[in-house]
């Protein structure tokens, strides 16, 4: 399980039916269940009332080929990376946040009408869109 944001962002019915579909019936059908974080696994057991030994934890993997390059940092116009535009991803939150500083907002996903009547309200953001929908 990777998170359980569904569960933060519901209320009502909604969740009841969430928590079941996804968190109670699948935990109660698995020997195990694994998670990429202990936030998650903490999560897990807090909405299924699991035995935390049945919940295992493998952190998301990483490309062995990955290796950090040092970069000067530009304080007068850094570059701010913004993955995903889903509501949890809290774009105008971010947006909001950003306001009076001067930057580069690299945003990697497809923004929708409300975000970009937002980002072109703002005098000191420049975002720049980068949507890998249709690469081949």
């Amino acid at each position: 399980m990777h998170d359980t944001v569904f569960m933060e962002n519901s209320r009502g019915v909604k969740r009841m039916i969430l928590k079941w579909l996804y968190l109670k019936l699948p935990v109660r059908s698995c020997r195990y269940v694994t998670a990429i974080s202990e936030a998650t696994k903490k999560d897990i057991v807090q909405y299924t009332g699991c035995s935390p030994d049945k919940v295992i934890v493998i952190p998301d993997p990483s490309n062995p080929g990955f290796r950090h390059f040092p970069k000067t940092f530009t304080g007068a116009n850094p570059v701010i990376l913004q993955v995903g535009t889903w509501p949890n991803k809290n774009l105008e939150r971010v947006a909001a946040a950003l306001e009076g500083i001067t930057c580069r907002l690299h945003i990697i996903g497809e923004l929708s009408e409300k975000q970009k009547t937002i980002l072109r309200s703002m005098r000191s953001v420049f975002p720049m869109l980068q949507d890998f929908r249709n690469r081949n």
